[in-house]
């Protein structure tokens, strides 16, 4: 026996006219349905997403790209980590998913952020002395 139904909310699953919630709703008149909650909350979320400056994870991006293409670079990176005696956590990567990534490599990039502003201020100052 079903007791409840839950779906994203489009119109074949959800509508109010020849839908399936609606066939079930004839066929079983106590039968709780709820649009499915998970999917509400992802297309919120998403759509908050997109009102964020795309800055930001554009520098995400490019800081993640800079230090992981290089061994070189994250051996010297470890090097500041050690020194201001910070964990030497792994740089994450954003995702195609923004609003699922975006959060856990921003707060890893504030963790960090000590050693990142000496890592780069020393890469800054090989830079205009070559």
């Amino acid at each position: 026996m079903l007791i409840g139904y839950a779906s994203d909310g489009v119109n074949v699953m959800m509508g109010a006219h020849n839908s399936l919630a609606t066939t079930l709703k004839d066929d079983i008149p106590n039968i709780f349905i709820l649009k499915c909650i998970c999917h509400s909350f992802h297309l919120f979320a998403s759509y908050a997403c997109t009102k964020l400056p795309i800055s930001i994870e554009e520098t995400v991006k490019d800081i993640y790209n800079f230090l992981n293409t290089s061994p070189k670079r994250l051996c010297k990176y470890a090097e500041f980590q050690t020194f201001l005696n910070i964990k030497q956590h792994k740089m994450l990567q954003p995702s195609q998913t923004r609003w699922l990534s975006l959060l856990p490599v921003v707060n890893r990039l504030l963790e960090q952020f000590d050693a990142m502003k000496l890592y780069f201020t020393g890469v800054c100052i090989l830079e205009k002395s070559q």
